[in-house]
């Protein structure tokens, strides 16, 4: 999955799709959180190219941008 604002994600996420062969690439208007979600369901490994953000205060409310 490639996040928004993040240079080279869709490059990046193109290279780990040729390395790892049967995947589901999810770059652009088709990476939106329920797709992403969706596509993550029951798989051993995801990749997400993407920015973060850490709450110091409530770490269970941190998330993927």
């Amino acid at each position: 999955m490639a996040g928004p604002d993040l240079i080279d994600a869709e490059a990046e996420v193109a290279a780990v799709a040729r390395l790892a062969g049967d995947c589901v690439a999810l770059t652009g208007e088709r990476a939106s959180g329920t797709q992403v979600a969706a596509a993550m369901r029951g798989v051993a490994v995801a990749h997400l190219a993407a920015h973060g953000r850490f709450r110091v205060d409530n770490p269970l409310l941190s998330g993927i941008e």
